[in-house]
């Protein structure tokens, strides 16, 4: 198998909280599309944010690419790792072509123009993400859902080659929910690996061949869909008010309520 990432014992502990991310270790391998469930608390967006960088272990390793992610320049990470946020923050009076056009900040050089080169990598971002309608629009303008996918559009013109993303299609009306994860399949078969937390377990059984279920901190089960998502696991994760079924279409498991 070839490795992307490859997490070797780690464990997280936020300052003055008892909360622990505990002795994980699993491996993503080049074009993987995997998925991390689990309740609030569980540590899906905590781990998110070490493989990407943003929060450094307590103890551990984190290997991308063959380097401790560490030691990988910050510049340079950002060619390999698109991340994110389940959350970004505060009002923006730049358009969306402006935005996306930040993405290839780890090619800039000298005084950060863009090129030739830059222009059509951000063309094909506004086309696939179905943004370049929006092109023009400040981005404070736009909905939080149409925002998403111009981040993610942003993101994708960093030409990484493993996206880590945080509850990606939270805003997102179903017709993009499906889209964006339709996408992130498509980018897997060009050997992009996607890391994704979520709460749309369903969708994720649908888009993953492999899940992670979390919960306070611990790794609980790694495995396929209909391997992770059972009646047993899911109410001891969940609570009783849920049932398991098998979707007629797809043989996959799914989630529904119960009173």
């Amino acid at each position: 198998m070839n490795e992307i990432y490859k997490i070797e014992n780690l464990s997280f502990v936020y300052p003055e909280t008892s909360w622990k991310l505990k002795e994980l270790s699993f491996s993503i391998a080049a074009g993987e599309v995997v998925g991390f469930i689990g309740p609030n608390g569980s540590g899906k967006s905590t781990l998110i944010k070490l493989m990407s960088g943003i929060l450094k272990p307590d103890e551990g390793k984190i290997i991308l690419a063959d380097k401790t992610i560490s030691s990988i320049p910050r510049k340079e990470l950002a060619k390999i790792v698109g991340y994110l946020p389940q959350h970004i923050q505060g009002e923006y009076d730049f358009t969306v072509s402006e935005i996306v056009a930040m993405g290839r900040y780890p090619y800039s050089k000298g005084m950060g123009f863009l090129n030739g080169k830059d222009d059509i990598v951000i063309e094909k971002c506004l086309e696939i993400t179905e943004t370049k309608g929006l092109s023009d629009r400040v981005m404070s303008q736009l909905s939080g859902g149409e925002r998403q996918r111009v981040f993610l559009a942003s993101v994708l013109a960093q030409e990484p080659s493993v996206l880590v993303l945080d509850e990606p299609t939270t805003g997102l009306d179903l017709h993009h929910q499906l889209e964006f994860l339709t996408l992130l399949k498509s980018l897997a078969l060009k050997r992009v690996s996607v890391v994704f937390a979520t709460h749309e377990i369903n969708l994720a059984a649908i888009f993953c061949k492999r899940l992670l279920l979390f919960k306070q901190g611990k790794l609980i089960c790694d495995d396929k869909p209909n391997e992770v998502i059972t009646n047993k696991r899911m109410k001891e994760i969940f609570g009783d008010k849920i049932e398991i079924t098998i979707h007629p279409n797809t043989g996959l498991p799914f989630v529904l309520p119960t009173t």
